[in-house]
C-alpha cells in the first residue's frame, strides 16, 4: 500500500504540465474542500458545511505540502436546527 505522500505525488505526476497559472478545471490537482462552520467536534457528530473552496496542489513532501487557494467554489447559507 502506498503512503499518502506517494499517493499525492502520483496525482501530481498524473498532470505534470499543470501549473497554478495554467490548468484545466478537471485537473486532479484541484481539490475541493468543504468549509465547516466549526471544527469543535468529536467522532461522528454532525457538522455544518458553509461553503467549499478549491485548492491547486503544487507539491508535497513528508512534512509539508504546497498549495494555493484557487477559488471559492460556492457559499452556502444555512439555518441551524433548533
Amino acid at each position: 500500500m502506498a503512503s499518502s505522500v506517494s499517493a499525492v505525488k502520483e496525482i501530481i505526476n498524473s498532470d505534470p504540465g499543470a501549473t497554478f497559472d495554467n490548468f484545466s478545471a478537471d485537473s486532479p490537482r484541484v481539490w475541493t474542500i468543504p468549509i465547516l462552520d466549526d471544527m469543535d467536534v468529536a467522532g461522528r457528530e454532525e457538522v455544518v458545511v458553509v461553503g467549499f473552496a478549491a485548492f491547486f496542489i503544487e507539491d508535497i513532501e513528508k512534512k509539508s505540502r504546497t498549495s494555493r487557494s484557487y477559488r471559492s467554489v460556492c457559499s452556502i447559507h444555512y439555518q441551524r436546527r433548533a
